[in-house]
């Protein structure tokens, strides 16, 4: 199948969520739908990380105070709610989350308050996951009471908004809530949504034609992060560097990490800004450990936003992926 045709096929779906999103926003602007719950008491819109709230922005509009939570260039990983994060969620009228681990540690603050009629846009949650630690609040990003939420998804990996398909899911439901709370703005929430869908089929058609010409499609991530987007593309995470069991870097796992490079001949090795890499300095030789973000940073030149983080995590990832292919012509 050509590669025209593969990607057109690969976004059927988006396109179709594309029409159904316009649709949905202008038949709202000629009446307004009633919400299961409350009319929150804040207007803003609070985001926990980066990728989700550079969507959630463009979709909001300048007219919509929209706050990020994790500071660019912190791990998600161990972060914990600071005071402005709480001043932030009750100035709110909707809560974007990713959910899964990522982003636990503003659920309390979520459950505190979800009985004012906060409302939550949870991307695991619309994927068919389980809550985790925001089981027990109020509304959900469906106007339901998730506290029955069904548990069949536990241990899922939760670095979904990687996949552009998932993250068309999550910007579709902001959308739909947005235009909930303030349907007389459904017209231009609509087309706002719509250029940000284009946005990721673009980049979706992207990685497919990237990587479709790429026979050695190994790789080593310092953490389970890109699993989901190599799961998506039929890539092959052959070792992370950080073990899974304990958050840490350990002997065993560094042993198991020279094996792949040394005697299997992987030489697509990548890092993360947000983890100290020095552990693994040296650690393969003459291969040089190239950059993987999953959570971008405004501050940084080629990570400034979502369709700039995937794109140049896309081209670092080629180029690591091609050095596998490289390193067997040289017999390396």
């Amino acid at each position: 199948m050509s590669t025209t045709s593969h990607a057109s096929f690969r976004f059927a779906p988006i396109r179709i969520l594309l029409i159904l999103a316009i649709g949905t926003a202008l038949s709202m602007s000629g009446c307004k739908r009633v919400s299961s719950s409350a009319k929150p008491a804040g207007s803003g819109v609070v985001v926990t990380i980066f990728p989700l709230y550079d969507l959630v922005k463009q979709v909001a509009g300048p007219g919509t105070k929209v706050t990020l939570l994790l500071p660019p260039g912190v791990s998600s990983h161990g972060y914990t709610t600071t005071p402005a994060d709480v001043k932030a969620l009750n100035e709110a009228a909707i809560l974007v989350a990713n959910g899964g681990g990522v982003d636990d540690w503003i659920a309390q603050a979520y459950r505190d308050r979800a009985s004012s009629g906060l409302r939550l846009v949870h991307l695991m949650s619309i994927l068919g996951g389980e809550l985790g630690e925001f089981e027990g609040g109020g509304a959900g990003h469906d106007g339901h009471d998730h506290a029955e939420a069904v548990h069949d998804h536990g241990g899922a990996n939760p670095h979904v908004w990687l996949v552009p398909r998932n993250a068309s899911k999550l910007v579709s439901k902001f959308a739909e809530e947005l235009a909930v709370l303030y349907p007389e703005q459904a017209v231009e929430i609509g087309r706002r949504e719509a250029e940000v869908q284009q946005e990721l089929a673009a980049i979706d058609v992207a990685y497919e034609e990237a990587l479709e010409s790429i026979t050695d499609r190994r790789l080593i991530t310092f953490h389970d992060a890109f699993n989901p987007l190599a799961d998506e593309f039929h890539l092959d995470v052959v070792a992370t560097v950080l073990s899974l069991e304990t958050h840490d870097v350990t002997p065993a796992r560094l042993q198991e990490v020279r094996a792949h490079i040394e005697k299997e001949g992987v030489r697509a090795v990548f890092v993360e800004p947000q983890f100290d890499s020095k552990a693994i300095e040296g650690l393969g030789g003459e291969v040089e450990p190239r950059l993987l973000d999953p959570l971008g940073d405004p501050n940084r030149p080629g990570y400034e936003s979502y369709d700039a983080m995937m794109r140049t995590n896309l081209r670092n990832l080629v180029e690591g992926l091609r050095e596998n292919v490289a390193a067997k012509e040289t017999g390396g």
